[in-house]
């Protein structure tokens, strides 16, 4: 599965929304999913969508649901 990992805090970041998003990414991935993480989706097709920061990832899940409706995304 393709999953679009969004997060608030940039690759150089050292906040525990980054923290979050790298440990998540790897366990995703021992999962055998394909995982990007980026600081706003950039459109790239994703099977779901998990954005670590609800309010400050908002104009990325919106765009999401728009693009793809029938396609999950979560908010922890």
């Amino acid at each position: 599965m393709k999953i679009a990992l969004i997060t608030p805090a940039g690759a150089r970041s050292r906040s525990g929304n980054r923290h979050t998003a790298v440990r998540w990414a790897e366990m995703l991935r021992l999962l055998g999913h394909s995982v990007r993480v980026s600081c706003v989706w950039d459109g790239r097709p994703a099977d779901a969508m998990i954005a670590l920061h609800a309010r400050r990832s908002h104009a990325s899940v919106a765009a999401f649901s728009e693009r793809h409706p029938g396609h999950p995304w979560w908010s922890p």
